[in-house]
């Protein structure tokens, strides 16, 4: 009997997520219909207070007081092709914290470096209840790359699930190799919760 009991209280083994798994997310999810909007600025939020956008949008400062944005982070901080001229000396006047990460939207460039420290600063912001926007280039890749981490190391999403929440709320295509990472991501979190 105790056998039998011993069985039952096991937990099937989690299965680990494949840099395909999230490529099959990613394809079968519907993006939000495309907002018919004049302004040039390109955004959604995906979840309470937490926004993905574009560089025009991390450029127009009247757009993100009137959202109530308090914290920036430019996954494309830098000069030239690809990346977007704010720093912390661009916010300061109005109170609004960043953080830049120097991120080329590549296969190879380790994102991964980045997800724990982006998650806390990210964290951090909304439990003083502030407002995030979460940016590159075009709001599609690095910045939702980070933003998918920040859900599932902070609020305890699998890989697909936090895929499939920003999908919906936002149409992505981050590179082949954050997917990747995203995914190894997801693996090693179920290796620790499994120990």
């Amino acid at each position: 009997m105790e056998y039998l009991l011993a069985k039952f209280r096991k937990k099937d083994p989690i299965k680990e997520v494949t840099f395909e798994d999230l490529q099959a997310v990613l394809l079968r999810t519907q993006p939000p219909a495309k907002k018919k909007n004049i302004s040039t600025c390109d955004y959604n939020e995906i979840c309470p207070n937490i926004y993905v956008g574009d560089w025009n949008t991390a450029k127009n400062l009247n757009l993100l007081l009137s959202l109530g944005i308090t914290h920036v982070v430019n996954a494309a901080q830098g000069i030239g092709f690809g990346m977007v001229d704010t720093n912390e000396q661009f916010y300061r006047p109005f109170n609004i914290q960043y953080m830049g990460l120097a991120l080329c939207d590549d296969p190879n460039v380790a994102i991964n470096e980045y997800f724990d420290s982006v998650s806390n600063f990210i964290d951090d912001a909304l439990s003083q209840k502030g407002k995030v926007l979460v940016h590159c280039i075009m709001g599609i890749s690095r910045s939702a790359t980070i933003t998918i981490a920040y859900l599932m190391i902070k609020k305890g999403l699998r890989a697909k699930e936090a895929v499939e929440k920003v999908k919906k709320a936002r149409d992505i295509r981050p590179n082949n190799g954050f997917l990747k990472q995203l995914a190894q991501l997801d693996n090693d979190r179920i290796h620790i919760n499994n120990i």
